[in-house]
């Protein structure tokens, strides 16, 4: 989209809210009239909430962004890479909000030169908002808002999240090589809210993730004052139709400062994949 530019992100992240929330309402509308689940060909569950909130977000998006390529979960991903583009994912956490957990949200994040400018994750259930572009905000269900910042890592160690539905060896072993005085288990890009809000210090995830999952959580994290990198220490990159649109193994951490260090000791013990 022309004219796309940073110092305008809070002003993307309200309209890419709008799209959010436009989403979050079918998944309920959904609740009301019974889901149906189906698995699709890698095993991953689908329900009629997923294909209703994406319907409606891109109804959304077409108006607040005409003429911007979406790249959405539930459709087939472009095989040359995008320009400026929005990335949704219409239910993350599927896993749990078939299981009957509220920790499931919709992820909305606009793309310029492959990073995220700004970012909407929207959370039905409870109805709580967070919104990453310059700054970053938490909009609370009666409507207040208020200002989100990460904290310095705790003396007395850190807080670490790992995915309740997608627990693997690998993020156990890392978060063992970091001073960690609590682990956590979580559904859905809400652990990035977690992170930027600074309730948690460490989220780290390996295995297969896709950008739709992660966009609008980096930015909201980056805005709060958090980092989010690969295992080489580099900022993830978006837009990656070379990969499928499939992430590098991540981690997120609240505190730039202390990200080097922690990730070094993360990594000496990490074992080796596959």
């Amino acid at each position: 989209m022309a004219g796309v530019a940073h110092g305008n992100a809070d002003e993307i992240a309200d309209r890419l809210a709008l799209a959010a929330r436009a989403g979050g309402a079918a998944i309920l509308a959904a609740c009301k009239a019974g889901v149906q689940t189906i698995l699709k060909p890698d095993g991953s569950p689908v329900t009629s909430a997923d294909i209703a909130s994406q319907a409606a977000i891109l109804d959304e998006l077409a108006r607040l962004f005409p003429g911007v390529q979406v790249v959405a979960e539930e459709t087939p991903v472009p095989s040359e890479p995008p320009g400026a583009f929005i990335l949704v994912d219409p239910l993350d956490g599927t896993r749990d909000f078939v299981a009957g957990r509220e920790e499931y949200c919709v992820n909305v994040a606009f793309v310029a030169d492959g990073q995220p400018v700004a970012g909407a994750i929207f959370a039905p259930a409870p109805g709580d908002l967070w919104l990453g572009g310059d700054t970053a905000r938490h909009v609370a269900p009666d409507g207040s808002v208020r200002s989100m910042a990460v904290r310095r890592a705790p003396a007395d160690g850190l807080v670490g999240l790992l995915s309740r539905s997608h627990g693997d060896v690998r993020s156990d072993a890392f978060l063992s090589g970091l001073p960690i005085r609590e682990r956590r288990r979580s559904g859905s890009a809400i652990k990035f809210a977690r992170i930027a809000e600074g309730s948690a210090d460490v989220y780290v995830r390996f295995g297969r993730t896709l950008e739709w999952d992660t966009a609008a959580g980096l930015k909201l994290v980056e805005a709060a004052g958090g980092t989010m990198t690969t295992l080489a220490g580099a900022r993830p990159d978006f837009g990656r139709a070379d990969r499928a649109f499939v992430n590098e193994d991540f981690v997120v951490f609240g505190d730039p400062e202390a990200a080097a260090a922690l990730l070094a000791s993360g990594v000496s013990a990490l074992p080796a994949s596959g």
